[in-house]
């Protein structure tokens, strides 16, 4: 049984009488997440995964590693995270259910000279 209350007010019947007080207002807001745009800086690769990952949250669409690339000295230098639904499914005969949408959403990131991202 799911029981809606709205946010200012609470109502409680007793006895066919409605009585209402006042309930505590207060509501979790969480700051909205800048767009990703060329340019940002991040100390390391993983602050930029939790960054997507949160704006993907934000969005309703769940986020992967995508691809990353090594450089001669063995250290990372590139990564790519994508929208989970990225890509096509690779068989047309199976019958279950298709998260592949083909979305295009991504954003890659390099390292810099100065060690940051």
């Amino acid at each position: 049984m799911k029981e809606e209350i709205p946010t200012s007010y609470s109502s409680m019947e007793m006895d066919g009488n409605t009585c209402e007080k006042e309930l505590d207002n207060t509501v979790n807001v969480e700051e909205k997440l800048e767009e990703p745009k060329l340019g940002m800086v991040f100390n390391i690769v993983d602050e930029i995964m939790e960054y997507y990952i949160r704006y993907g949250n934000d969005l309703g669409s769940p986020i992967k590693r995508r691809t990353s690339s090594k450089g001669d000295d063995g250290e990372l230098k590139y990564v790519t995270f994508a929208c989970s639904c990225s890509g096509k499914s690779k068989s047309t005969s199976r019958m279950h259910p298709i998260t592949k949408t083909d979305c295009k959403a991504k954003l890659r990131a390099a390292i810099c000279p100065d060690g940051k991202w």
